[in-house]
């Protein structure tokens, strides 16, 4: 905001991971700049959009393999002064490594590890909830780490004190019931909370929401290709990647299915959280 007031023509790209976080992020933004005497024009990245020059947005909201196909058709070098990558984490994983090598290879990297001394190119940010050694070694690989400044707390992602956590262990042959019996029991006492349900992988997203809808339980499913969550969805299901950053308003209860030698169900239980 500060350079477009100097009139400097830099642009801000904000990597996600998933469409749903894309389109959540973008809504954000656009909500705090509304009021703005001279607003940014902040772009999704969808399928549907297209840039006939830079001067089309301010910011870019995207997934590595749109920003991509969205920037490299417009004329280089790009005017690009800081990217942002959302849950760095999960985009510095394997499951992103090609697109993300196409991003780097048409948005150069200010001080990285290939040109530590090159002043110009973008700033990057990695954000992301957890900091493990893994996650440093992924982010000095492509800055140098003499210009990598961490910024971290020992309080900020700890539970809240007003959150109480049950775990239960359950047979294999009961977990969908006892899952089922949750989820109704919930459901009867709010009108208007939401349950979020994690499954190892997509398969089984899709197996348990079929069940739950057999029950009798209407249910919405985060997949890929789906940007938006309906209002009126009160049980969610997704793999923890695709739920990954997203902040859903009145989830009151989660529940992880776990497939681990012990076959349990961690329930979740977090109070209202609004």
């Amino acid at each position: 905001m500060k350079d477009k007031e100097k009139g400097v023509n830099t642009k801000v790209i904000i990597l996600t991971v998933s469409s749903f976080l894309r389109s959540q992020t973008t809504k954000m933004l656009q909500d705090l700049v509304a009021d703005f005497k001279q607003p940014l024009i902040i772009r999704e990245g969808k399928k549907t959009t297209v840039f006939k020059s830079a001067d089309d947005f301010d910011v870019l909201v995207a997934t590595p393999s749109r920003a991509f196909s969205l920037l490299n058709s417009l004329p280089k070098p790009l005017p690009i002064s800081t990217v942002i990558m959302d849950e760095a984490d999960m985009l510095l994983d394997e499951s992103f490594v090609e697109s993300m090598s196409e991003f780097i290879s048409i948005v150069p990297i200010r001080n990285s590890t290939i040109d530590p001394k090159a002043s110009n190119g973008a700033r990057i940010i990695f954000s992301s909830a957890t900091c493990p050694n893994e996650l440093q070694d992924l982010a000095e690989g492509i800055v140098d780490s003499s210009f990598l400044t961490y910024i971290k707390s020992n309080t900020l992602h700890l539970l809240l004190p007003n959150i109480e956590q049950k775990f239960l262990r359950i047979t294999h042959p009961e977990r969908l019931e006892k899952l089922k019996e949750i989820v109704e029991k919930e459901l009867q006492a709010t009108t208007n909370g939401r349950i979020l349900i994690f499954c190892k992988d997509t398969a089984r997203v899709h197996y348990v929401f079929e069940q739950l809808k057999a029950a009798g339980v209407e249910c919405y499913v985060i997949a890929k290709g789906k940007s938006v969550i309906p209002n009126d969805a009160r049980v969610i299901i997704a793999t923890d990647a695709g739920s990954r950053g997203l902040d859903l308003p009145l989830v009151n209860h989660r529940c992880a299915r776990l497939n681990r030698p012990l076959r349990t169900i961690e329930t979740d239980v977090a109070g209202m959280i609004k």
